[in-house]
Formats: C-alpha cells, sequence, structure tokens
C-alpha cells in the first residue's frame, strides 16, 4: 500500500475537486484547515487524516454531525481505495493511483494538493453560507454594477478586480488578455489597498497552464509545488497562494483572471475560486457584448452611409458584364483587390459585391472613406486608439481594422491617405497585425482589404505621393469600373431602377421617365456618374407630380442647349454641335457673366456647387487671362 492518497469529490457532470494527501491535513469549515471545505453540515474542525505507515487514517474531531465511512459513524477508523467518506453532505472517494485527468496544483504545506477542473466542476457546497458568502454576493453585485455601467472592457477589469481584491484574503491581482502568457499583457494590475499602484506581473507559469488548459488552478503553497516552485515570477513577487481562472467565452480563451497572495493570508477555498472562475466568465460575456455593440454601431454607420448615397448594379452593357465576372473570380479569392473608376461609378458596391460573394458574406463589411476624415485621424479611425491616448481620447475606441474582424475592410479614396501612413497600412497587409494609437498590445486581426480610388496611383507613385511597395501591394487584383458614357445602354435601366426605389421612399407611384426625357439622359455625359444621375432623378421626382417626368425637371440646364443646336441647324449657321460641347460652352458663358464666382453659376445652371466643380475639371474649363 503507498503512502499517498487522494480525497476526490465528482459532481453530476464529471468535474473534480482532488485533495492529495500526502502526510496529515485537517478538514472543516474553518480557513485555516488544510482541506476548507465550507458546506452544510461540515463543522469547524471537523475532522483529521493522516497517512500513517501506508495507510489513510480518519479521526473524527468532535463534530456536530460526525463522520462517516462507507455509512457507518466512526470516530477513528482505517479508509482505503473505493472507500466513501461523509463529511456533512460532502461525499469524497478515497484513491490510491493518482487521477488521469486534472493536474494537481500544489494548495496547502506539504500535505495537500488541489486540482480544479473550473469550467465544469460545482464545489461542495457552492456559494456557502455566512459572512464569507455575504462578501461573494457583494463581489458579485458590484461585477453586474460595472457590467451595466457600460463604457470600455478596462474600466469593467479594473472595477471586478478591485471588488475581488477588497473581499478576499489577496495582496494583488491582474486581468491578463491574450493566450500567450509571454506576450499576454496585463490589461489591469493592482495591488490591494494601493491607489493606481500596479501589482507585480502574474506568474507566466500559472498563465500557461490555465491559458493552454482552460483549466482554473488554486495553488495555496506555491513555494513547495514541483511545477510551480521554479517559477521567477513567483519568487520575485513573493506570491504563495494563487487563484488563476481564464476568461473564456463558447469555449475560445481570450485570457486569464489572476490573484495571488504572501505566505501570512489565510489559505484560499474552493468556494474562493468558483466565485473568480464566475467573475472570469462574466468578463468575457460582457467584454464581448461590448466589442458587438461597437461592431453594431459601425456597421449602422456603414449602412446609413450607403443608404444615403444608394448605387445600383443593374444594365445590360458588356462592360458592365466584364467588371461582374472579375468581381466574382475576386471574390473566390482574399487577396487584396483595388478598384478604380471615375466619382460615382459605383466602387463600393463592387467592393460589397465581392464581400458577398465572398466566404466572409457572414462577416462585418466596414467602409471608410480615407478622403473624408482629417488627417490627424486617420490613424485613430482605421488602427482605433486607448484611452488617454491624445487630448479627448476620453476612453478605448476600436478602429475599423478590428471592427472588421474576420470579414472586409472597404478603403475608398485610397489616394488620399497621408503618406506617413501608408507605411502602417503596408505593415498590417503584410503581417495581419497592429497597434491602437497610445497601445502596447499588438492586435491580430484577420481582414480582406478592397481599396478604391478615382486618382491614378501610378502616376501618383512615380511623382513620390504614393508609396510605390503599397501601389503593389494593394494591386493584386485591379477592375477598372467604366464611366456612364462609356457604357451609355446601362443608363436607362439604371435611371428606372433608381426611380423606382425613389418613388417608393418618398410614398408615390412611380413616374415614367418618358423618350424625351430618356433621350436627353441617354445623351448626356455624366461627368458626376450614377451619383449624378440619382441626384438628377431625385430633383425631378420633387418637382414633378405627374404620371411623367416632365422634361423640363430633368437637366433643365440643358434644355436651352438643344434649341440653341435646333435653331442653328434650322438657319445653317453653322454645323450641329454635340450636347457636350453645348454644356461646355453654357457652362463657360454662366461662369464669365458670374465672375466666375461658382456658387452662383451652380444656382442659375440649377446643379450642385460639387457638381460645377466637376463639369469645370472635365471640360477644362479656366478663366481667361
Amino acid at each position: 500500500m503507498t503512502g499517498t492518497f487522494y480525497l476526490c469529490w465528482v459532481n453530476r457532470e464529471g468535474g473534480e475537486v482532488v485533495f492529495h494527501v500526502r502526510g496529515g491535513a485537517t478538514l472543516g469549515r474553518s480557513p485555516a484547515s488544510e482541506i476548507p471545505v465550507d458546506a452544510d453540515g461540515v463543522s469547524r474542525v471537523h475532522c483529521r487524516l493522516e497517512a500513517r505507515e501506508g495507510k489513510l487514517v480518519v479521526q473524527d474531531l468532535g463534530s456536530t454531525n460526525g463522520t462517516y465511512v462507507n455509512g457507518r459513524r466512526v470516530q477513528e477508523a482505517e479508509v482505503k481505495a473505493g472507500d466513501e467518506l461523509l463529511v456533512g453532505r460532502c461525499r469524497f472517494q478515497v484513491r490510491v493511483e493518482e487521477p488521469a485527468r486534472p493536474e494537481a496544483s500544489a494548495a496547502g504545506a506539504e500535505t495537500i494538493e488541489v486540482a480544479l477542473e473550473a469550467a465544469r466542476a460545482d464545489y461542495p457546497g457552492g456559494l456557502e453560507g455566512g459572512a464569507r458568502a455575504a462578501d461573494h454576493l457583494r463581489v458579485l453585485a458590484r461585477v453586474l454594477e460595472a457590467i451595466n455601467a457600460g463604457g470600455a472592457p478596462e474600466d469593467l477589469y479594473r472595477r471586478s478586480l478591485e471588488a475581488i481584491l477588497e473581499a478576499l484574503d489577496v495582496d494583488f491581482g491582474a486581468v491578463v488578455l491574450g493566450t500567450d502568457p509571454k506576450a499576454a499583457p496585463a490589461a489591469v494590475r493592482l495591488r490591494r489597498g494601493a491607489e493606481a499602484a500596479p501589482g507585480p506581473a502574474p506568474s507566466s507559469t500559472v498563465l500557461a497552464r490555465v491559458l493552454a488548459t482552460g483549466e482554473a488552478v488554486l495553488a495555496n503553497d506555491a513555494a513547495v509545488d514541483g511545477r510551480l516552485r521554479a517559477a521567477h515570477s513567483l519568487a520575485g513577487a513573493g506570491a504563495t497562494r494563487i487563484l488563476c481562472a481564464p476568461i473564456a467565452l463558447a469555449g475560445r480563451i481570450s485570457g486569464a483572471l489572476y490573484v495571488a497572495a504572501g505566505a501570512g493570508s489565510r489559505p484560499l477555498a474552493e468556494s474562493e475560486l468558483r466565485l473568480v472562475t464566475l467573475v472570469a466568465r462574466q468578463l468575457a460575456l460582457a467584454a464581448e457584448n461590448l466589442r458587438r455593440q461597437e461592431l453594431v454601431l459601425a456597421e449602422n454607420r456603414s449602412l446609413r452611409d450607403q443608404a444615403a448615397g444608394d448605387l445600383c448594379i443593374v444594365g445590360p452593357s458588356p462592360q458592365l458584364a466584364r467588371v461582374l465576372e472579375m468581381a466574382r473570380r475576386a471574390a473566390r479569392t482574399d487577396v487584396t483587390v483595388l478598384i478604380t473608376g471615375e466619382t460615382g461609378t459605383g466602387k463600393e458596391l463592387i467592393a460589397r459585391a465581392i464581400h458577398e460573394w465572398s466566404a466572409r458574406r457572414r462577416q462585418p463589411f466596414i467602409a471608410v472613406n480615407c478622403g473624408a476624415i482629417p488627417a490627424t485621424m486617420v490613424e485613430s479611425e482605421l488602427f482605433g486608439h486607448e484611452k488617454g491616448a491624445f487630448t479627448g481620447a476620453a476612453e478605448r475606441r476600436l478602429g475599423r481594422f478590428e471592427l472588421a474582424r474576420d470579414g472586409t475592410l472597404f478603403l475608398d479614396e485610397i489616394g488620399e491617405l497621408p503618406f506617413e501612413l501608408q507605411v502602417k497600412l503596408l505593415r498590417v497587409l503584410e503581417e495581419k497585425s497592429f497597434y491602437r494609437v497610445g497601445g502596447s498590445k499588438e492586435i491580430s486581426s484577420d481582414v480582406r482589404v478592397i481599396a478604391a480610388t478615382n486618382r491614378d496611383l501610378a502616376e501618383r507613385a512615380r511623382a513620390g505621393r504614393f508609396r510605390d511597395d503599397l501601389f503593389y501591394r494593394i494591386r493584386v487584383l485591379e477592375i477598372a469600373v467604366p464611366p456612364l458614357r462609356e457604357r451609355r445602354e446601362d443608363i436607362r435601366p439604371i435611371a428606372e431602377h433608381l426611380l423606382a426605389r425613389l418613388a417608393a421612399e418618398s410614398g408615390r407611384p412611380r413616374p415614367d421617365l418618358g423618350a424625351e426625357v430618356a433621350a436627353r439622359l441617354a445623351a448626356y455625359d455624366w461627368p458626376g456618374n450614377v451619383r449624378e444621375l440619382r441626384n438628377v432623378l431625385e430633383r425631378a421626382l420633387i418637382l414633378g407630380a405627374g404620371d411623367v417626368l416632365a422634361a423640363d425637371d430633368v437637366l433643365p440646364e440643358l434644355a436651352g442647349a438643344e434649341r440653341a443646336a435646333a435653331e442653328l441647324g434650322a438657319a445653317g449657321a453653322r454645323p450641329l454641335a454635340s450636347l457636350r460641347d453645348l454644356e461646355k460652352e453654357h457652362i463657360r458663358a454662366v461662369l464669365v457673366a458670374t465672375g466666375w464666382n461658382k456658387s452662383r453659376a451652380a444656382e442659375i445652371l440649377g446643379i450642385g456647387r460639387t457638381n460645377i466643380y466637376e463639369k469645370i475639371k472635365l471640360y477644362g474649363l479656366e478663366p481667361e487671362r
């Protein structure tokens, strides 16, 4: 018979609490007991277990409810392998061989070791009665208050850790994020009773075990445990009593909750490990809910942006068919795609189509316009920032790369990205990792990047305004979206589709285009492409009330040019000119008449101020000198 025994309690789901008895140990409700079991029917000092000459002897120490071996009350008796020991309402089995599944960790002088499969274990007696139970309930209440208060995850971690340190007899603690014990940073480190003073770094040995197995660890004498006593981090911190539980959700470990104390504190009990385990689970759930909330808000912003400039992929032209075929091929891979084309051609819609046709379609699609963000805020928008990273950073914020995790990030107008940030974007594309502004934790994010531009990036690269290496990295596959003037057969189908949507949004029947309006739309060159077409139709729908769009409500600035062309043709004064040439001359005349006041000229022409800038650029108009 060996002199080593295991006292095992097994719950209904197979989780175990294992007490390793080598020498002697008392069992009872008292925290000073080597085997503290705070449950119904257990006296403060209930019984003593002692290994004598290869035998395990149990001695009742005057308990109220008695000690039973195989159903028989005893004052002192030998217990053998397979016997059942009843202490209060807790039943234990005696084993000689070491349990195969849980690995023992130190918990109490050299006589006792405890191993817990905390993910499945219900501990004897659950949350016990008395003062300690009240402390535990207060901890849970404070954690729930912190969760309901919202805010950044770091605030939640700090408030929860403060509650644990105040309730338990421990000296310091930490919330550690990540699954690599050596690289995982501590999001929060606190020392009990010290204002803003961080505690020692957690033991990488303990973290490695918890993060690798997903099992919690309770060690009441790490100094004598063969697996822990060599840990330099424990020796340096003076930690001999340790509780560490995984922060995990749905089997996915994201970190650990760690508390520790020196040898002068009372031994830690299983109920306290249960408390820490419950808090860790709540932290995992709350942090995931906060992340999803930020993601939903970002997606809502993206959807609102999309609705404000709704475009349609419709049209029978072979040019559009080629674009869609390339998009379908791109969707089969995760390569970086560059979509080029004039403003308003529907580059974002092509990017969304690639996302929807890809294996990432159930994950987020996050769009960001690099040209619409102030240069000083681009880095924070893309990569996020930590609380206090700069003036105004009142709380941590996730960046677009983090929000688009496992999905697609669409970088519109990438040619406007500040030059100093281009190297950071290149690093993310190459290494799939980044740092938040003001952060020290490297964040991994599996994101498919689709970029778009209306600029000539090759020319900008040659001019030194865009990095060559980034240009070639994002241009693995290029899709060029042709302007409307190069696929005029698509204009009418797109117009009819947009008109139907706009009419439905305004709650009125869809009017017909009419032959005159359709001809005018087909003849126009659309420098603003589909976006301009949508604006023109929306304006006509507001002004008109009939079953057919009135010609005078659609591109009215061209009406005079059409009449002038007809009159010139009838008089034979000069050859007939195209609408493009007539529009160019008409806009030039209005600009000259207004002294090149673009706002006034746009008002006279009945177009937006942005459109007149586009037309000036399109036609190469300049003031006469």
